[in-house]
């Protein structure tokens, strides 16, 4: 197992914290007391930058402080986890979100430290809404030591550790392997096994990033487990993670991904949406922000992939990562009936695919003839539509990726002819040919949505099979034999009586007259002769129901298990056999 705890979730989450965390000093006095808010022995170091240690009787006093904040404070307020219009700006909104969310790791760049006072109070506020001793903060920003404040706040990680983590007590952070204000790394031990967090926040000029992830360290022992979240001013992928080709963008890309490769770790959310764009940076312009984890790791044990606003004032989405070490059931299937669209049929690799499987199940029927042939049948149906509904997606995706790959071809022409590299003629060619295959992909976009408009108005829906209105006119009197009634009881005995009377076949009427029946079953001159009798008796067979299949009209809507008569067409014989 993973570690000893059972079903216990790990979240990793990047958070882009631009002028955040927490921005009072009402307490700066008791600052020194409340160094303490984080869970620290004696002699260990409070922040990465700060020497400051924390003694017993700081301790005591913090401890006095902590009751006298509990008095003081309305710890109902902190508590209250939902960030609404009003309290937007308070300054504790960051802490508050980060004790709403409370993810086991959580990483955070471009914290813009102000000073150690403004780092103190920070403490305070997270220590107030997460818990006293139930988290480790480790930060490199090179204003924690500062007792002034500085124009230029830029730069600054930090790693927030809450106490579920596995691993919590023996996390460490390694100084001697940090790059101040843009790397940070902290170890710790899952059952023996060492695990490594890196945090990293990767320079915006574009001439600095290479050199700064050939400095990152590569040089860990074996049989490891790396995990490492941050913005890395890098869209990875051109096309998928960002809007607009910006040549300088891959001025470092390399390096990064030597190191990445180095450490043995992928992208958990690219694996599960290969070919979706996720524009999380500034705007909505690309994709800067992201985790990459074990590959082992993820391919045992990961759990989701996700992208949510940002609620600590940050600029960026927050992406979390979930690994957990069992799986929640999946989600309810949708309830719509899926049908075969016949435009797969137009394709021949499809056609003879369908023809090849129908072959093969009919050998295996034949080679086992007492096999349960109802089962094996829906079966094969059940795959064989998975693999239709797959080339389906592929199909759409592949147009999509034509469209993207024409727009991309474009926009590249576009800045060529900015920096003289091309002319104007390319970039109109480049811009026809992509306006082309818009316009035709947006064609059968609107076709398709017609055709399927067109078969959902024709479901018989509950509005349609609903009952008709009745008129409710109550029926107070009524007259049976000459006799006028208003008694409810006589009322309901006149009214079966009259419709009785009406429905019924009187017990006094004359049987059916017999000869009267032979007269006119005699008068049937034709008869089928017991050949004739016995050939309708017989089996349907195999010729006379592909004979019915090749004459069914090929673009009639599918029924109910959504197979359209084309597809059987496809192989009559076969099916036919089948």
């Amino acid at each position: 197992v993973l570690w000893s705890k059972p079903n216990c979730l790990l979240g990793f989450t990047v958070r882009q914290a631009a002028a955040v965390l927490l921005q009072t000093a009402a307490e700066a006095a008791q600052s020194d007391a409340l160094l303490a808010s984080q869970d620290c022995s004696e002699n260990e170091d409070v922040g990465m930058d700060s020497e400051a240690t924390i003694d017993d009787a700081q301790t005591e006093q913090f401890t006095a402080w902590m009751d006298c904040l509990c008095q003081m404070d309305s710890l109902a307020e902190f508590n209250d986890l939902d960030i609404t219009p009003e309290n937007q700006d308070r300054d504790d909104t960051p802490a508050v979100a980060l004790a709403q969310g409370l993810h086991q790791c959580v990483l955070f760049q471009e914290t813009k430290i102000n000073n150690a006072d403004y780092f103190r109070t920070i403490r305070r506020h997270i220590t107030n809404n997460v818990g006293y001793k139930q988290y480790k903060l480790f930060i490199t920003d090179e204003r924690t030591t500062l007792h002034t404040s500085i124009a230029n706040r830029r730069k600054g990680v930090a790693t927030f550790f809450h106490r579920s983590m596995p691993g919590f007590d023996k996390l460490t952070v390694l100084r001697a392997k940090r790059v101040v204000g843009r790397y940070l790394v902290v170890r710790t031990e899952w059952e023996e096994t060492p695990v490594y967090f890196h945090n990293v926040y990767a320079p915006v000029q574009d001439d600095k990033r290479a050199d700064f992830f050939s400095s990152l360290p590569r040089d860990f022992e074996d049989g490891n487990i790396h995990i490492v979240g941050g913005d890395f001013n890098i869209p990875m992928h051109a096309s998928l993670d960002a809007i607009h080709h910006i040549p300088n963008n891959n001025l470092g890309k390399a390096e990064c991904f030597e190191w990445l490769a180095a450490l043995r770790v992928v992208d958990p959310w690219r694996l599960m949406y290969p070919k979706l764009k996720m524009m999380s940076g500034p705007g909505g312009r690309n994709r800067l922000d992201y985790i990459y984890v074990d590959h082992a790791l993820v391919s045992q044990y990961h759990h989701s992939s996700t992208f949510t606003p940002n609620k600590y004032r940050g600029d960026h989405m927050c992406h979390t990562t979930v690994l957990a070490t069992t799986r929640t059931t999946s989600a309810s299937k949708s309830k719509l009936v899926w049908r075969m669209p016949r435009e797969l049929l137009l394709d021949q690799r499809t056609v003879k695919a369908i023809q090849v499987e129908a072959q093969r199940l009919l050998d295996e029927m034949d080679a086992d003839p007492d096999c349960n042939k109802g089962a094996k049948w829906c079966g094969w149906l059940r795959r064989i539509k998975s693999r239709l509904r797959q080339g389906q997606f592929n199909r759409q995706q592949h147009r999509k990726d034509a469209l993207q790959l024409l727009q991309h071809k474009w926009l590249k022409a576009k800045t060529d002819a900015h920096l003289g590299l091309t002319s104007a003629t390319a970039v109109d060619t480049a811009k026809a040919q992509y306006d082309e295959a818009l316009a035709e992909m947006t064609q059968h976009n609107m076709d398709e949505g017609y055709a399927r408009r067109a078969n959902l108005n024709e479901v018989a829906t509950a509005h349609f099979l609903r009952k008709p209105p009745a008129m409710k006119i109550p029926i107070v009197q009524a007259t049976h034999n000459g006799v006028t009634t208003s008694d409810p009881e006589g009322v309901v005995k006149a009214s079966t009586a009259h419709w009785k009377h009406i429905l019924t076949t009187p017990a006094d009427a004359p049987p059916p007259d017999i000869a009267a029946q032979d007269e006119v079953i005699g008068h049937v001159s034709a008869a089928l002769s017991e050949d004739q009798q016995n050939d309708l008796d017989a089996p349907l067979t195999a010729v006379e129901l592909c004979k019915a299949i090749k004459t069914m009209h090929k673009n009639k809507a599918p029924g109910p298990d959504g197979w359209p008569a084309a597809f059987f067409q496809t192989a009559p014989e076969t099916f036919a056999a089948i």
